[in-house]
């Protein structure tokens, strides 16, 4: 019997780990730079401040809205990573919201309302309830101001918000009463809309896109994001969402994403108690419900 060469073992150990070496920056490198990388840069939050949303919140006479109440219109299920780079492979459940918000005396506010299955397909939405889109097209026909915080990548005109995100004003046949005022052009500063309620326009950051804020008759604030930041992770982390995403699934432009989460981060810096609402975040939903903030 002869003598094992180890030399040979030696020099297959050695190529072994080599093109494991090979395998590992070959794929690891691309994951970590689709999935992972989150480089906000160093642009600053845009000069908006919670002192002027306030002002302007009660700037206009009237009832303001007394409570939050949402509808999901559609659901799916995607990695985190996606919506919020670096944050983890986990599965994350997203939404189609619309929200409603009464207004005593005066037809309701509705915001984000007016979704089609047409939008939520081409979103990447899935199980697009009929039933609960039919329940808010009955309320936005009696509403008094209906905003949308994006435009839905279909554009369907038979959707006016998606062509005027400061809103539109109801059907002058619908029964609501004494119906609110509303802007009917963008503007580049923030604008009151109705009392207690300040739209905040973020062209910048995509056409037709802007924030919502509302102050409540009872004091509460809400600053509604949108798409800016889909999960409270966005804001809450400085994450925008991943190069996989933004180039080729969600498109998003992350250098005009991060001045915008900057100015969230911002708002609550200066308002602690203000509630940041995510545009698709049902983990989000699920918390601040339990938390009273919020009912369905």
């Amino acid at each position: 019997m002869g003598l094992i060469d180890w030399r040979s073992f030696d020099g297959m150990t050695h190529r072994l780990n080599r093109w494991l070496l090979i395998l590992i920056v070959l794929f690891a490198a691309p994951f970590w730079w689709l999935l992972i990388d989150n480089s906000p840069g160093e642009a600053p939050p845009k000069p908006i401040h919670i002192a002027e949303l306030r002002r302007l919140a009660a700037a206009l006479p009237g009832p303001r809205p007394t409570a939050l109440r949402y509808t999901i219109v559609a659901t799916r299920r995607t990695v985190g990573d996606l919506y919020a780079a670096g944050i983890g492979l986990k599965r994350r459940s997203l939404a189609m919201i619309s929200w409603y918000l009464p207004v005593p005396g005066a037809g309701p506010i509705l915001i984000d309302a007016e979704a089609t299955p047409t939008d939520a397909q081409a979103s990447g939405f899935k199980h697009f309830d009929l039933v609960k889109q039919h329940q808010i097209d009955t309320e936005a026909a009696r509403a008094g101001l209906i905003l949308a915080t994006q435009q839905w990548p279909t554009g369907d005109e038979a959707h006016p918000s998606a062509y005027h995100p400061l809103g539109k004003t109801p059907d002058p046949t619908s029964p609501s009463p004494t119906p609110l005022a509303v802007a009917s052009a963008p503007v580049a500063a923030p604008r009151a809309v109705a009392p207690g309620v300040v739209v905040i326009p973020a062209s910048e950051y995509a056409p037709g896109a802007q924030l919502v804020f509302v102050q409540l008759a009872n004091g509460a604030e809400f600053l509604f994001a949108g798409d800016i930041s889909n999960l409270d992770d966005n804001w809450s982390q400085l994450r925008a969402r991943s190069l996989l995403a933004a180039h080729w699934l969600v498109p998003q432009i992350r250098a005009n994403t991060y001045p915008w989460l900057r100015t969230i981060r911002q708002l609550h810096y200066e308002a602690p108690k203000l509630t940041i609402v995510p545009g698709n975040d049902v983990a989000w939903l699920t918390k601040q419900r339990r938390n009273g903030k919020i009912t369905e």
